[in-house]
């Protein structure tokens, strides 16, 4: 497709699909299968999926400097990427399932990850870990979750700190959910079988019921509530530094009965040593 000046599909199917030098949105309206590839152009030009269910084969790479929205019942089977340029926005609500990758956005960009309330991602690969990059927001200006499922890992690098604020949640119902970038301090994060990790990250409270934290270096939080089915994954990784928690100064801590597993100990160290 080229100099379409904007199209929308309704019902659409296809082996490959090449979208290039064109303006407008293009919106694939309809239920969309992809069962190739998808290739898209570095033009300001962006892609709707509205439809009701979308497959798309081939991990598609975004580069379209436009809009990215992907809402629905989305299918990504092999994963997906979204470049686009710095300031780029993407919307993600519905379910979306990624069997690879799916990555979006890079080191210091600033367009918005716009996440609808009520979004699940299913992340399938345990070898092939995602990452959103750019800052995320949950439901605009509301109160928004979202929930994250499957065995695969998934990494916030960008600073959310003014995205994902008061009644903001995310919750780690399987997986790992690993922020080393920056959530606001108001926002909520619980691991209900899930996984939490984030060295060097900061979230705002913290909730761990059957579920694991496992810092890997230090994470910031606000308040912090375990309970008697909680797994607190520590390590010692240097003569001075360790896997922890960082508790604000004006916050608490719940232990709650959680089992401490000390997962390992930095070579050279061993009990006794200071």
């Amino acid at each position: 497709m080229t100099n379409s000046g904007g199209v929308n599909f309704n019902a659409f199917s296809a082996a490959n699909v090449v979208l290039s030098d064109t303006t407008g949105t293009i919106n694939f309206g309809g239920n969309t299968v992809v069962t190739t590839s998808l290739a898209t152009a570095a033009k300001a030009y962006a892609v709707t999926f509205s439809g009701a269910t979308t497959v798309l084969s081939g991990a598609p790479v975004f580069l379209n400097t436009g809009s990215v929205i992907i809402i629905g019942t989305t299918s990504l089977t092999t994963g997906a990427t979204i470049t686009g340029n710095a300031t780029s926005p993407v919307t993600l609500g519905g379910t979306i399932v990624s069997g690879g990758a799916f990555n979006i956005g890079a080191s210091g960009n600033t367009g918005v990850i716009s996440i609808d309330d009520g979004t699940q991602l299913i992340l399938n690969s345990t070898s092939a870990g995602s990452t959103f990059a750019n800052p995320i927001t949950l439901n605009g200006s509301g109160a928004g979750k979202l929930s994250l499922l499957g065995v695969g890992t998934l990494t916030l690098s960008g600073d959310s700190t003014t995205g994902a604020t008061t009644g903001d949640s995310i919750e780690v119902i399987n997986g790992t959910l690993n922020v080393t970038g920056k959530l606001g301090s108001a926002s909520t994060t619980t691991a209900t079988n899930g996984t939490i990790t984030g060295a060097g990250g900061t979230i705002g409270t913290l909730n761990v019921n059957t579920g694991t934290v496992a810092p890997g270096g230090t994470l910031k939080t606000a308040d912090v509530t375990f309970n008697a089915a909680t797994n607190y994954s520590a390590a010692v990784l240097s003569t001075t530094t360790a896997s922890n928690l960082e508790v604000g100064s004006s916050n608490s801590i719940n232990l709650g009965g959680a089992t401490l597993a000390l997962s390992s100990v930095a070579s050279g160290l061993a009990v006794g040593n200071a």
